[in-house]
């Protein structure tokens, strides 16, 4: 029979990664006349000054580590699993070898960070090994004291092109003022206070992060629903006005007015209602916590709108139109509130009062002016003890900003009095 053709099917497999050594040989020269002076090329010049590893070989284990996630003790293994014994100190001094080789290119790195007109930071804290640091033993046992860890903190610093992790042994100011020694420009970092060095230095502006602003109230919800939906919107505006930028690929200029025209009044009115509700919730409330941070940190939010801020120095017709509206419902301003006098009421209920209570509790009250000292003055309501109640003011929102569109308005969402029906102590 003759060939007519070829089927072909292919398979996918694997080639482990194997070691090698590479031997390069010199040769030696000498005078065969005089048989003085012996010459020998220099040797191969390593990544480790007369060292084991080759190129190859400590790029795998800096990649297993940092970027695959395998520890010392790991990598250990699997060349033990190749015929190679290697030590796991053996395997640390690699690293730090290699760790002062990159020097220059991590210099070159922070040269170019610093030089950009913006930097982005933060911080975190790892578990590291202290040979310095022992662990005390316990009162009554006997064994010998163990090499303690502590908590190190790992600091990226994020620019254009770049970034570049610093390392401290702890998380004080000093690590983010002698990176950014020398910075003018844009910082936007947490609430950490060790960065207020870096502002109070001069030539820094902070810059918020809305995510951290935004978590909060996303952590309050089960405090106020109502409320943290309608600052979640608000934020849920924002961002959708960078992604669509984002998607049209949009310039820096007409991101910018963009920004100024459909953003700032988001923000402007959503400071308006951050601070009628401050005075609203309780302060040490989830949701009160969620909004004085809001508050506290606004201006470094808006950092990179200040410009346009600027030029509205009076209160945004949105922020007066809700106060309007909020003095119209409560039937009093809230100045007028707070300047109330005492309540007022007659002797006889001062001597009812004073046989109810006992000596501990007080309650100041005064007699009110010409009333008779023995006969009480008849009224259409009973009397209010003590310092009146401000009145509580509604809250002002859009009336179909919390509607469900899949249930009707006619029809009513459960509640909690439907059930309360059917229990017979009710």
């Amino acid at each position: 029979m003759g060939e007519i053709g070829r089927e072909v099917s292919e398979t996918l497999d694997y080639k482990p990664a194997s070691l090698f050594v590479r031997r390069t040989i010199r040769p030696k020269y000498a005078c065969q006349k005089c048989h003085e002076g012996v010459l020998t090329a220099e040797p191969p010049r390593g990544p480790i000054e007369r060292g084991l590893p080759g190129p190859g070989l400590l790029a795998q284990v800096v990649v297993g580590k940092y970027a695959d996630h395998l520890p010392l003790n790991r990598q250990e293994s699997i060349l033990a699993r190749h015929g190679l014994e290697i030590s796991r100190q053996t395997l640390s001094d690699w690293v730090a070898a290699v760790a002062d080789l990159y020097t220059p290119i991590r210099d070159a790195l922070k040269a170019q960070i610093l030089k950009g007109p913006r930097i982005f930071t933060d911080d975190t804290q790892v578990r590291v090994l202290n040979p310095e640091r022992r662990v005390k033993k316990p009162p009554g046992e006997k064994r010998k004291q163990k090499k303690g860890a502590q908590k190190g903190t790992l600091w990226v610093y994020v620019g254009d092109e770049s970034t570049v992790f610093d390392y401290t042994k702890s998380r004080s100011r000093d690590g983010p003022l002698r990176f950014l020694e020398g910075y003018r420009g844009y910082l936007q970092a947490d609430g950490f206070p060790g960065y207020r060095a870096v502002y109070r230095r001069g030539g820094v502006t902070e810059v918020a992060c809305m995510a951290h602003a935004r978590r909060k109230f996303h952590d309050a919800r089960s405090n106020d629903r109502r409320r943290c939906r309608y600052a979640l919107d608000r934020f849920g505006e924002l961002y959708q006005i960078e992604r669509d930028l984002k998607t049209e690929s949009a310039s820096a200029e007409t991101r910018r007015a963009q920004r100024e025209a459909v953003a700032v009044p988001i923000l402007e009115t959503f400071k308006a209602w951050l601070d009628t509700e401050r005075a609203r919730v309780l302060p040490k409330s989830p949701l009160g916590e969620a909004i004085s941070y809001a508050l506290n940190r606004w201006e470094a939010q808006v950092a990179t709108q200040r410009t346009v801020f600027s030029r509205s120095t009076t209160t945004p017709p949105s922020a007066r139109s809700v106060r309007l509206r909020s003095v119209a419902r409560t039937g009093s301003s809230p100045a007028a509130t707070r300047a109330r006098e005492p309540v007022r009421c007659s002797p006889a209920l001062l001597r009812r009062v004073a046989r109810m209570t006992s000596s501990r509790s007080r309650i100041c009250v005064t007699p009110s002016p010409g009333s008779a000292p023995s006969a009480a003055t008849p009224r259409s309501s009973p009397p209010r003890l003590g310092r009146r109640r401000k009145p509580r003011a509604r809250l002002l929102r859009p009336p179909d900003l919390y509607r469900n569109p899949a249930r009707p308005n006619d029809e009513k969402p459960a509640s909690r009095r439907a059930s309360r029906r059917s229990c017979a102590c009710m």
